[in-house]
């Protein structure tokens, strides 16, 4: 309006969130918005997505808030922009009884560089952000020592580790790194020990699984991956019962549209 007072509302529907909902209130220089999204596909599954941003000493509150099948979702963070570039100072993400905290700014790059702090019940770490020339890279460093995982059942796990480097190159992202695990334990499954490496480049790489445990009773698998674009091939062998198992050939995933599909052996 003339006094500078918004409002507005408007309903969508995208084929990749679902159905949108969006208020604008408040004025041109104190805007407030709100976002809801009850059924968004993401790669994460979040039902009931409902975000709020509103303006406040200079920068913008951003408040979101969702279910999750492991429980609620939710995050705090202020962002705020400035002569030498975005800041976002990420107030608390948790989810299943874990929080990231911290603060990130944009680089003159234009990556961001900062660290993201994880904390919890046994898990610590988090990722470091830096600028790799003109591109963003991640740094992860967690570990887990009698760490539980709030979902439904609990997931205890005595001791573990990821550390991995991802890079978001223009052809596409990289991620390699390796992951630890011991003494883990949902309801009858137990896993031992498992180590997983990956090393995954623009749509093709590899990728290894042992472990050892019991669901309940006593196994052992090896799993080797291949990715493509297009395709996941999978070979293994192990064994139940201390009974030897193999698959006679390789397991094919292939792409079909947005689905990956198990291709007939």
């Amino acid at each position: 309006g003339a006094d500078g007072r918004i409002s507005i509302a408007a309903q969508a529907r995208s084929d990749t969130y679902g159905p949108l909902s969006l208020t604008v209130s408040g004025t041109t220089t104190e805007p407030r918005a709100r976002l809801r999204a009850p059924n968004p596909k993401l790669p994460v599954p979040l039902s009931g997505v409902d975000i709020n941003l509103t303006t406040r000493e200079g920068a913008y509150a951003v408040e979101l808030n969702a279910a999750s099948p492991y429980g609620p979702v939710a995050a705090q963070a202020r962002i705020r922009p400035g002569p030498q570039g975005l800041s976002i100072q990420l107030e608390r993400a948790s989810a299943v009884g874990l929080a990231l905290t911290g603060e990130i700014h944009a680089t003159p790059a234009g990556p961001f560089a900062g660290e993201l702090r994880l904390s919890g019940s046994g898990p610590s770490g988090g990722v470091r952000l830096s600028a790799a020339g003109a591109v963003q890279r991640a740094d992860v460093d967690v570990r887990a020592m009698d760490a539980s995982l709030a979902l439904r059942p609990p997931l205890v796990i005595d001791r573990g580790g990821l550390q991995a480097t991802v890079l978001l190159n223009p052809e596409g992202p990289t991620a390699t790194g390796r992951l630890t695990l011991q003494g883990v334990r949902r309801e009858a499954v137990r896993i031992e020990t498992a180590e997983a490496r990956f090393d995954y480049r623009a749509g093709e790489g590899q990728a290894t699984l042992t472990a050892r445990g019991g669901v309940p009773n006593p196994f052992t698998v090896a799993l080797e991956a291949g990715f493509g674009r297009d395709a996941i091939r999978v070979s293994g062998q192990g064994s139940v019962n201390g009974v030897p198992i193999r698959l006679l050939q390789a397991a094919e995933i292939r792409r079909a549209g947005d689905e990956w599909r198990l291709q007939p052996t």
